[in-house]
């Protein structure tokens, strides 16, 4: 079994040490194969040595030896890792089930909340809403600290707009004016068409008015023009040509700068006007979403929302 080990055949080490202490339970030197082992497995998914195996062999060897996961903090942590790991090369059936196994068995109290967001987000990166807000349900626990329940009711906002559920998905976030909760409600009420009501959503985004000279970051910029979307898609001139206005300079030193002066103009050509529109539609901010959770995922932030 070391032999093996020590050539980096890590399945055949462990299979080894554990027929040894299975076949011979008597032997006296029992405690020292079942210390060897729990060292390896712990080397492995808790020292890094398990990064350089490929994924699917990774999962099947946690899966297969997952007695030897050490308990509290440290096992938490060695199963949080792997699940990333697998995210990251889209292997998300098997990141899930990793974390569905820790929220019924391994975790409780806001632990079991945290986890349980971060495996409704991968249900959500595997376009699956429905199990989303199942693992947002197996996870509920009380007495969850403000950022965490923030996190959750986005979360489930977000999976109820997946299904089309538009008037339950404004309804978690109704009362919540915290920024994250805007864009989501923005991006909501973008896809619902709502235009009037996105538009009001988008001025909170944008924030104060831009100083002389200001240069508008890519997101503020972005928010700027799809408020111009929306009030150019709700028939609101006046409101257009205040924003034209007042972000017509800022908006000119942004990449935005071409499309934003079609779209808020009152005589564009109507083809270019199809045009601009089609680049913003284009992109998609349940995608983006998605992707920087994916990133967060990926680098193990323990923060959320």
């Amino acid at each position: 079994g070391d032999l093996h080990i020590e050539d980096g055949s890590f399945r055949a080490g462990l299979q080894t040490l554990k027929r040894a202490a299975t076949n011979f339970s008597d032997h006296p030197r029992v405690p020292d194969l079942t210390a060897r082992m729990q060292e390896t497995f712990e080397e492995l998914f808790v020292g890094g040595d398990a990064e350089e195996l490929p994924a699917l062999q990774a999962i099947a060897l946690f899966n297969q030896f997952r007695e030897l996961t050490p308990a509290g903090p440290e096992g938490d942590d060695m199963i949080r890792k792997l699940a990333e790991r697998l995210v990251s090369v889209d292997l998300l059936e098997q990141a899930a089930s990793l974390l569905t196994h820790q929220v019924d068995f391994r975790v409780d109290g806001e632990a079991k909340a945290e986890v349980g967001a971060r495996l409704a987000v991968v249900r959500l990166l595997d376009r699956r809403p429905e199990a989303a807000l199942e693992a947002l349900e197996i996870s509920l626990v009380d007495a969850i600290s403000d950022p965490v329940s923030l996190e959750r009711r986005l979360l489930e906002a977000r999976a109820k707009a997946e299904l089309g559920r538009v008037d339950e998905a404004l309804g978690v976030i109704e009362d919540d004016r915290s920024f994250e909760a805007d864009q989501l409600r923005a991006e909501i009420l973008w896809r619902a068409r709502e235009w009037r009501r996105a538009a009001t959503v988008f001025t909170r985004l944008i924030g104060p008015w831009p100083a002389p000279d200001e240069v508008l970051d890519q997101q503020r910029s972005r928010f700027v023009l799809n408020l111009a979307v929306a009030l150019s898609l709700a028939g609101d001139k006046p409101a257009l040509a205040r924003l034209r206005n007042i972000y017509g300079p800022a908006m000119q030193r942004t990449d935005f700068a071409y499309d934003f002066r079609v779209i808020a103009s009152d005589d564009s050509d109507p083809e270019d006007f199809n045009s601009a529109l089609a680049r913003v539609a284009a992109v998609d901010d349940f995608q983006a979403f998605l992707d920087n959770y994916r990133a967060r995922l990926e680098r193990g932030d323990e923060e959320a929302g």
